[in-house]
């Protein structure tokens, strides 16, 4: 696993100096072909493996993985969106839930950035969702969409307590 980590990213460092994926900012200059955003525009997304988001800057396509900031969101909060829902839409895409008639879904970490999102997008697809997660997730899981019955952990003071919710 090391040698293949090394080897999309780098031997001896990496190979972009200016790391980072994930971004949120507003729109300075846009080319002068690019129709869909203006000067002004809060934007977030991803540039994936072409790094360099943890710069001032970052120049991207216009159709890229970029998307008009939530206006009710922060820039902080709207970085955080596009980890929980690509790495979702990764997974889900993976077990080919589009194909299934019927899909049913376990989702382990329900309540987590990867876990609301696949959530959702799962209901989308008319999934059975199970989910996953802690008593004080529970109610939340719920509220996404986990329907068949949410499966929920107690760890407080050490112990382990097991509870089905249907």
């Amino acid at each position: 696993m090391r040698f293949v980590i090394r080897l999309a990213l780098g031997f001896t460092g990496p190979r972009q100096k200016v790391l980072g994926t994930i971004f949120s900012g507003i729109v300075v200059q846009p080319g002068d072909q690019v129709s869909r955003f203006q000067v002004g525009d809060e934007v977030f997304g991803s540039t994936g493996f072409k790094l360099r988001t943890n710069a001032e800057y970052v120049c991207l396509e216009e159709n890229g993985v970029i998307s008009p900031k939530p206006t009710n969101a922060s820039f902080e909060e709207a970085a955080a969106l596009p980890f929980g829902g690509q790495t979702a839409i990764y997974f889900l895409e993976k077990a080919n839930i589009k194909e299934k008639k019927q899909p049913s879904v376990l989702i382990y970490g329900a309540t987590g950035a990867v876990g609301c999102a696949s959530i959702q997008i799962a209901k989308y697809y008319q999934a059975e969702v199970t989910a996953v997660c802690s008593t004080r997730g529970e109610a939340l899981a719920k509220k996404l969409g986990a329907r068949k019955g949410t499966l929920s952990a107690n760890c407080k003071g050490g112990g382990f307590g097991k509870k089905v919710v249907i």
